[in-house]
């Protein structure tokens, strides 16, 4: 998931699996946390060569951000071949989940689920899983194995215990 990932906190104690040096550029370009309305795909050469070299370094690899959806198509061109692997919330929980944490209304996260399948039809393409948060938390097990499954890697102890349902803030996620 990357060499530098964003720590826990305060709000995410076992950390957000976030690469720091991805979300750097994204800041960079959107600012901070922000998540703009959908309006088209944008380029970048920078996002292009991390995906490059993250790819050439490594045989199976990942990258969360929702952000990324923004810049999907130099990802794709820069990683080569991917399997994409979508995670789905209840929009209500996310919502909450944003308001709790930022104070703010929820805009942002309406903007980024509609940014999400307007990212992946532009490029046409379409995930490989899509995994329902909710089933993973309540199913680790299950939804682990189909993520490694579709990844081509084994499932290890690790793995499954990093899904946690006692992390969810607000019993909601």
């Amino acid at each position: 998931m990357g060499y530098r990932l964003k720590c826990g906190d305060a709000w995410n104690p076992i950390g957000y699996y976030q690469d720091e040096d991805i979300e750097a550029i994204l800041h960079k370009y959107l600012g901070d946390w922000q998540f703009p309305k959908w309006t088209t795909m944008q380029t970048s050469a920078e996002v292009k060569q991390w995906a490059q070299n993250r790819a050439e370094e490594n045989r199976v690899w990942g990258v969360k951000s929702n952000r990324l959806v923004y810049y999907l198509q130099s990802f794709l061109e820069g990683a080569g071949p991917t399997k994409i692997i979508l995670t789905k919330r209840n929009i209500e929980h996310s919502k909450a989940s944003w308001q709790a944490r930022s104070g703010d209304e929820p805009d942002p996260v309406i903007n980024i689920a509609e940014a999400i399948p307007a990212a992946l039809d532009a490029c046409g393409v379409k995930p490989d899983l899509i995994v329902d948060y909710d089933h993973l938390v309540e199913n680790p097990i299950f939804g682990v194995t189909k993520i490694a499954r579709v990844c081509g890697v084994k499932v290890n102890v690790d793995a499954i215990n990093i899904v946690r349902k006692d992390y969810r803030r607000f019993g909601n996620g």
